[in-house]
């Protein structure tokens, strides 16, 4: 074997089997996208390639084989003695044997190019993921077909506007999943609703991601979610690190004392939440110190709703208004409906006297009876920032609502308090409070008072009494069956003088002018325009009358006909 045609042989002996595979001489196909497609790169060298590489008239440079290794150490390290064979043009100088070239490495005689495109190729498997639009909506509505969810197609706007309400819409809870990956670069959206939808654990962790990396969604509502105690737990981080939320409403969420402690620790850590609603959450005195905490570390927090829950012992009480007192960031505070009664009077009397920053509050439904309802009434007139203060629900007498009403128709309170709205919708007061109504009425015009009314504050209404009587009076005098004794009362009356006179006298001046009415009418008309116990005034009887029968006048005075005897005409004609 001394030419190169012999070399050639060799080469194509080494590499049969691969040029023979019937694979590598084909196109490459790859399944993408569900169909077979076919590749554009070659995985195996042309057959221009390979002659090129093997014609000897293209080889300048020396070829080298591996003949030994120099020493048994560079073999260990696995290095090989390259000597150089030089090939010329004439065939006839060169001679290697079988044996050099069995030894030698043919990859060093003849280099494969580094990239023969498969890297190029290899991402034709995996095509690139398609490029959504920050609002999410093209994003929600391929993820709910790819998990065969049903679509909520209002979301189409909601997504594009500053809102999101699901509220009462009974949503699958992947669908929260599905909503949350929409909503992560979502750059208008700023509330989302999510009320009356029982929601799992896996979705509070997919919010707990969405809060995570927000930076616009301030507000998240979650009443009656039943979130429990694992939902406050995957939702922990979230509420603690967002840098976005401004609006916390978890009311009946079931959370009971074991998940309010993840909810207050990272409210506690949040120094952004602006309001917080952990209402009818079956909340306790343990809860109470959390809440303390919260109250304490807090300087955001202006709205807070603790309202439906069990903060009715001395100890939960004290707690929860020890934290009230060392907090100046609250605004707003709902305390309805905790059953406090005796129990927290003086802590509320006191914290009302001397807070400086509230500035509206709700007790209503707090089993408060007579005795600390006053108590409060001094309160709020102590008081100087409150703007509104609900006082509803409670057991309250009428002579209690008076009181407390009469407590702040005081000056002090009229010129200094602020005070624009109480509410005691519920409640009656009794009539004595009526002056103290009239008087915040007329000196504190701005000031609203919702009252269910005034007790006893009425006047009868029935018939008109003088026209009733003298109308009898009438229909009396002109009923008697012989003509002759009828008489015309309202003659009577205008024959009257405009003067004083006594019921005795008056009388008599029935019974001459001979009127047939009975003796308990003529005293009911007395009755009616008396002006001391025994004396009426006849012009404002006389008035009346004509008021009622403006027609009535005296009768005119009757023609005096003189007629002659029968003597004197037989005189005057004799």
């Amino acid at each position: 074997m001394d030419t190169i045609e012999e070399l050639q042989t060799i080469f194509e002996q080494d590499y049969s089997d691969f040029y023979d595979n019937e694979w590598s001489k084909q196109d490459d196909w790859l399944f993408l996208n569900g169909t077979f497609q076919k590749s554009t790169y070659d995985l195996i060298p042309d057959e221009d390639f390979r002659q090129k590489s093997l014609d000897a008239d293209q080889i300048s440079e020396p070829i080298t084989v591996i003949t030994d290794y120099s020493d048994e150490s560079e073999a260990s390290l696995g290095l090989k003695l390259i000597e150089p064979i030089k090939i010329g043009s004439d065939s006839d100088d060169i001679s290697l044997s079988d044996s050099v070239l069995s030894l030698s490495n043919l990859s060093i005689s003849y280099p494969i190019p580094d990239d023969l495109g498969l890297e190029a190729a290899f991402w034709i498997l995996y095509p690139d993921p398609p490029n959504y639009k920050c609002d999410g909506v093209d994003k929600f509505f391929d993820y709910v077909k790819i998990l065969n969810l049903a679509p909520i197609s209002s979301l189409r706007q909601q997504l594009k506007s500053d809102r999101v309400i699901l509220k009462f819409y009974g949503i699958h809870p992947d669908v929260v999943q599905v909503l949350g990956e929409a909503l992560l670069f979502n750059t208008t959206v700023k509330i989302l609703d999510l009320e009356e939808n029982s929601l799992t654990p896996s979705s509070c962790y997919h919010l707990n991601k969405l809060l995570l990396r927000s930076t616009v969604l301030n507000s998240l509502n979650l009443t009656a979610c039943k979130i429990g105690l694992e939902g406050a737990m995957k939702l922990e981080d979230g509420i603690a690190l967002s840098s976005a939320l401004r609006e916390l409403n978890l009311s009946r969420c079931n959370l009971r004392n074991e998940g309010f402690y993840y909810v207050a620790k990272s409210v506690a850590a949040n120094t952004l939440i602006k309001k917080l609603d952990i209402s009818d959450n079956n909340l306790d005195e343990e809860s109470a110190a959390y809440l303390q905490k919260i109250l304490i570390s807090t300087e955001s927090l202006e709205y807070l709703n603790i309202s439906w829950n069990d903060f009715y012992t001395k100890a939960a009480i004290e707690q929860v208004f020890g934290g009230l007192s060392k907090n100046s960031s609250l605004v707003e505070l709902n305390m309805s409906w905790n059953a406090m009664g005796k129990n927290g009077i003086y802590n509320i009397k006191n914290y009302i006297t001397y807070t400086k920053n509230l500035k509206y509050l709700n007790l209503s439904g707090n089993r408060f009876t007579d005795f600390e309802a006053q108590k409060i009434a001094y309160a709020v007139l102590k008081n100087r920032s409150l703007l509104e203060f609900r006082f509803d629900k409670n057991p309250l007498s009428s002579e209690a609502v008076a009181g407390f009403i009469r407590t702040l128709s005081r000056d002090e309170f009229i010129y200094q308090s602020p005070l624009r709205l109480l509410d005691l919708g519920s409640f009656w007061s009794a009539k004595n409070g009526l002056p103290a109504i009239e008087q915040l009425r007329e000196f504190k015009p701005n000031l609203a008072i919702n009252l269910s009314g005034i007790l006893e504050n009425f006047n009868i209404l029935g018939p008109d009494l003088k026209a009733l009587f003298f109308k009898t009076a009438n229909y009396e005098a002109m009923s008697c069956k012989i003509k002759k004794d009828r008489k015309n009362f309202g003659h009577f009356v205008l024959s009257l003088e405009d003067s004083r006179i006594s019921k005795d006298k008056f009388k008599e001046l029935v019974e001459y002018a001979k009127i047939p009415i009975t003796e308990s009418l003529v005293k009911e008309i007395m009755n009616q325009f008396l002006v001391t116990k025994k004396f009426l005034d006849q012009a404002a009887l006389k008035e009346s009358y004509l008021s009622y029968f403006p027609d009535t006048e005296l009768p005119k005075p009757k023609s005096v006909v003189v007629v002659a005897n029968k003597k004197d005409k037989k005189n005057k004609e004799g």
